[in-house]
């Protein structure tokens, strides 16, 4: 099992050539623990605390009406678990009262449980929640990891499949900014303008922002002009791309969010996400997107699909 490392080892977490260790830096009351838990192999049963950021499945379940058909790939019976958590450095399955979890869904939190040891069929350790509860962090932390982002040169993503399997080449400083969760997108729309750091500070957005992101983002592409003019601007326009289809799951690059590798608006992104978003704007709601690609299985901060999986996806018919 990858660790989430420069491809969040994530390559949404969505194969990355090459992993690393790294801790969270953003600071908490429980950090230090935490880590150790995250770097050690929990002893069946255990009761563990960490911090993180709780993924919900896309598919969820739980919330069908009860007169239409469940997928039965995607929801099988027998109440498989549609929760995740995601750490610094490794990734849960989450078993616990869906009302409760809910509350907390794709936000940073503290998480206290039961461990259970991963099996062949289920790769990934289970955590059982006890106590769940908040875990912001302050913006101070943040805009120091944003400063890191300066003297840690982010490699573009590369595409390396069909269906899309993007490496994204996280940096350490990126990874603990995604690792802060809801709590990073107003200090980092303070950047977007940054001619320095803004192809990055557009790509985390995308993975910790909601519709509020969506236009500041657009309005930071470049045009045509622009993007014929430099590489810089054309590498905005990627992580642009890729932001507002990890949110917003549209249609406008690529189908359901990584799908087919054809590029739907090659010459002009800006314009078309713009038009996009002029339609949905008034009825977009992020708790409510489509499912997407099997390659981004889950809103949040770019996982990568070997590296995190929610139970139902595990075991879906389709990819055993």
């Amino acid at each position: 099992m990858r660790q989430i490392a420069q491809c969040i080892a994530f390559c949404l977490v969505f194969g990355a050539p090459t992993t690393c260790r790294c801790q969270s830096r953003v600071p908490s009351p429980d950090d230090a623990r935490a880590r150790s838990v995250d770097n050690s192999t929990a002893s069946p049963g255990s009761s563990v605390t960490m911090t993180g950021i709780l993924l919900v499945d896309d598919w969820r379940c739980d919330k069908w009406s009860a007169d239409v058909p469940k997928d039965s790939m995607m929801c099988p019976e027998g109440g498989l678990s549609q929760w995740g958590l995601i750490t610094a450095t490794k990734q849960y399955i989450v078993r616990g009262i869906n009302s409760e979890l809910r509350k907390y869904e794709r936000q940073r939190v503290m998480v206290t449980g039961a461990v259970t040891a991963a099996t062949g069929d289920v790769p990934t350790d289970k955590l059982e929640v006890q106590l769940i509860a908040s875990n912001k962090v302050d913006k101070n932390p943040i805009r120091e990891l944003i400063a890191e982002l300066r003297s840690n040169p982010w490699t573009q993503p590369v595409n390396t499949s069909n269906p899309t399997l993007w490496d994204f080449h996280f940096t350490p400083p990126m990874i603990q900014i995604l690792q802060a969760g809801p709590a990073a997108q107003d200090v980092l729309l303070e950047y977007i303008s940054d001619p320095q750091i803004k192809d990055q500070i557009i790509f985390l957005l995308g993975g910790v922002g909601d519709g509020n992101a969506i236009e500041p983002i657009i309005e930071a592409m470049a045009t045509p002009v622009e993007a014929q003019g430099g590489a810089y601007a054309r590498k905005v326009n990627l992580a642009a791309n890729l932001a507002l289809t990890n949110i917003t799951v549209g249609d406008v690059i690529w189908h359901h969010g990584g799908g087919i590798t054809i590029d739907r608006c090659p010459d002009d992104p800006k314009t078309c996400w713009s038009v996009w978003w002029t339609e949905h704007r008034d009825t977009f709601d992020i708790s409510h997107t489509p499912k997407r690609n099997s390659n981004y299985p889950d809103y949040g901060i770019y996982q990568n699909p070997s590296a995190y999986r929610s139970e139902s996806f595990i075991h879906s018919r389709e990819y055993k």
